[in-house]
């Protein structure tokens, strides 16, 4: 299964029971059984993998637990971290199958915390896809173009003065 197919921004309505239509596309990119999670950098949208993605992000998890804290932390204390980073992670995720029609009921929690209702995104992005409300979308596509320039500038700043520009220069 080639799971870096998913692209693409689609709108689907969800209906007053918390289901949702998964694109096809999507679906047969991740398969027969979906985890779908809370985003790890609280942006507020859902994250759907596939199973091999599920583990591979329970991995992700916690090598970053080992390596951020490692040289902080005393084995066992470690090992809590890790825990309890593995623990959050999986308590806000939720194992689905499409039915018939392709839909899924996401689950309340998960729809509260994304602020679902009504139309909302799901956008394909490599290995998995995501379930954004429109409007929180919209607003995180503008705060990363504004990021990107900032960080041009950035770039384009260091490089002029490697070499020995001034910004008036440019």
């Amino acid at each position: 299964m080639e799971l870096s197919s998913m692209s693409g921004k689609y709108y689907v309505q969800m209906d007053q029971r918390g289901r949702i239509s998964v694109p096809a596309i999507i679906r047969s990119s991740i398969g027969d059984t979906l985890y779908i999670s809370a985003d790890q950098r609280s942006r507020h949208h859902l994250v759907i993998r596939s199973e091999a993605g599920f583990n591979a992000e329970m991995e992700h998890i916690r090598e970053m637990c080992i390596a951020q804290n490692q040289d902080i932390l005393e084995p066992d204390e470690l090992l809590d971290e890790i825990e309890d980073a593995l623990r959050d992670f999986a308590a806000f995720t939720q194992k689905t199958s499409p039915d018939n029609n392709g839909r899924i009921t996401v689950d309340k929690d998960l729809v509260e915390y994304a602020q679902l209702g009504g139309r909302i995104i799901v956008n394909g992005v490599g290995a998995y896809a995501e379930i954004w409300n429109e409007q929180r979308f919209e607003e995180n596509i503008a705060e990363y173009r504004k990021g990107k320039e900032l960080r041009r500038a950035k770039i384009d700043a260091a490089r002029r003065a490697r070499r020995g520009e001034t910004a008036s220069e440019k």
